[in-house]
């Protein structure tokens, strides 16, 4: 972020165009660096996203209920339309004018499509569904395991940042709107939709990143507070089974068997459990993914 505002404030972003520099009023200079701008936005938020959805897809791969199912084939559907359509964006900013010169050399003879007001409306309506699936996906996972740990709450709370991103997106198609007024002063008041947009995508890639680096908040949280009841090592050594009373979610259909070790217990309900996803963080400082993807064990 900080690199993008010394970039645009270098080449005259932030200044009414009367008050630009002689080597910089009319320059081409600036245009290009707009067209850069659109370019290079597409690419970090479609990562972010699709990190996102590869964690999910290790989160429904040892499930095999109906309501999993459906996540995991909204999941796929996501990712597709992700890829696709911040894919197919990109080249169109590249190639939204012929000949491309033209995207910064406005006199030049040719014709440019409408990547200012019509196609940032798509972009960011595309943006805030893929945003709003990727919240939507997990919940039903997370919010259907038996015994909420705390694990499992900051993973929820994780993915609900996304929300922040979401609004953020909100707020930028709602500036959309005035975008044929930025025309007049294009260096000046085009800064506060840039700078929307700069501010989502980094809150994007930040929520991705938080989700897969919990481990890692996790051992600075151990080593910081030994004695917290919230440790990971403390809660290790006052659990008898790794798997008990968390991580499983009861079955639509499932054999009224109990687990070996469980039996003449009234731990586990007599009515079929399945364990599709075992949560199991409490005594691993290992990647997300790893934590969710457990072998899958039919009872």
């Amino acid at each position: 972020m900080v690199l993008d505002i010394i970039i645009c404030t270098k080449f005259g972003y932030a200044r009414h165009q009367k008050d630009l520099p002689p080597d910089l009023k009319g320059s081409y200079k600036t245009m290009i660096v707009f067209w850069l701008i659109q370019i290079f936005t597409k690419f970090p938020l479609m990562f972010s996203k699709l990190s996102l959805g590869l964690v999910y897809r290790d989160l429904l791969s040892t499930a095999d209920i109906p309501v999993v199912r459906f996540c995991r084939i909204a999941n796929h559907i996501t990712m597709v339309v992700v890829v696709g359509f911040f894919t197919a964006a990109t080249f169109v900013g590249i190639f939204a004018c012929q000949p491309i010169h033209k995207s910064w050399y406005s006199k030049e003879p040719g014709h440019c499509v409408d990547t200012q007001i019509m196609f940032n409306y798509v972009t960011s309506s595309i943006n805030i569904v893929t945003s709003l699936a990727l919240i939507s996906i997990p919940l039903p996972i997370l919010l259907r395991t038996q015994n909420k740990r705390i694990e499992i709450k900051q993973l929820i709370a994780l993915v609900m940042l996304g929300l922040i991103d979401t609004a953020v997106s909100i707020v930028r198609l709602w500036m959309i709107s005035g975008f044929y007024l930025v025309k007049l002063d294009f260096t000046y008041n085009a800064i506060p939709t840039h700078l929307v947009i700069v501010i989502e995508f980094n809150i994007t890639i930040i929520a991705a990143s938080l989700v897969v680096m919990r481990p890692c908040f996790q051992a600075m949280f151990n080593t910081v507070f030994t004695d917290s009841k919230y440790n990971s090592n403390n809660r290790s050594r006052h659990t008898h089974n790794q798997y008990s009373r968390s991580g499983y979610i009861m079955s639509d259909n499932g054999p009224a068997k109990k687990r070996e070790s469980s039996e003449g217990s009234d731990d586990f309900p007599r009515t079929g459990i399945q364990k599709t996803v075992d949560i199991e963080l409490s005594s691993r400082n290992i990647s997300t993914e790893d934590i969710l993807q457990q072998p899958r064990d039919r009872f």
